[in-house]
Order: structure tokens, then sequence, then C-alpha cells
């Protein structure tokens, strides 16, 4: 699922992607104002953001070193010898399917079957 930048995302980016005109500026609420200015004086940039949003999620998955989980992202690359790392201006989580039971093919929690959970039919509460 996509969703357009924020505004964060959009100051981000276009820092990354316009270095000579925005690097090396100390951040600032002007500095943020001037960037949204710039973003929003482009032809049909509502466009350009929901388009950025949707090209985020075509970027190749990376997976968090602290908690595993997989982003789609993008931002500036930084290369020092054999060692490359980014600093991202937007990420969007990839989104995990849910489990699949082949057998009955439907989602696992929504199961039950041998495969899936317990091979016993509880029909109720016991009885005393």
């Amino acid at each position: 699922m996509s969703k357009s930048l924020t505004d964060l995302e959009i100051y981000e980016t276009f820092v990354a992607a316009y270095p000579e005109k925005f690097g090396g500026k100390e951040e600032s609420d002007e500095l943020f104002e001037e960037v949204l200015e710039f973003a929003n004086s482009l032809e049909g940039f509502e466009d350009i953001s929901v388009l950025l949003g949707r090209i985020v999620m075509l970027t190749h998955p990376m997976k968090s070193g602290l908690t595993g989980r997989l982003w789609h992202c993008f931002g500036a690359v930084e290369i020092k010898g054999d060692q490359v790392s980014m600093t991202a201006c937007v990420t969007r989580e990839v989104p995990t399917p849910k489990p699949w039971c082949k057998t009955m093919d439907r989602p696992k929690d929504e199961c039950g079957c041998p495969d899936c959970g317990s091979s016993l039919v509880q029909m109720g509460e016991p009885q005393s």
C-alpha cells in the first residue's frame, strides 16, 4: 500500500536530492520552509509526492538489524571503502503476508484444520 510523502519526508528527500541547493546549510525552520516552498513550486507537486510514495514501494527491501523487520527505503548513500550506508529519507514497512494454510487455502489464523491447529473438534464447554 502506498501513501504520499509527509512534509518531513519531502524535506529529507529534497535536501538529499539537491545537495547543490540545500547542502551545507544548517538545519532550521527557515530551511524546512525553503525546501517545502521549493517542492511546492514544482509543477504538479501533489502528483510527484504520490509518485514518490509509490516509487519507494518499488525499492529493494532492507532488513533492520535491530528489529529484523523489512523496509522499503531510499535516501543518500555514502560509500567508505567497502562499507555502504544509507541515511533514509523515506521508509515504508514491507507488508508481511499472513501465514497461509495450503491444505484449506485460507489464512492459518482462520483455519483450525489439523494441519494448522488442533485435530480435536471442540463442540462446546465440557459438562461436569
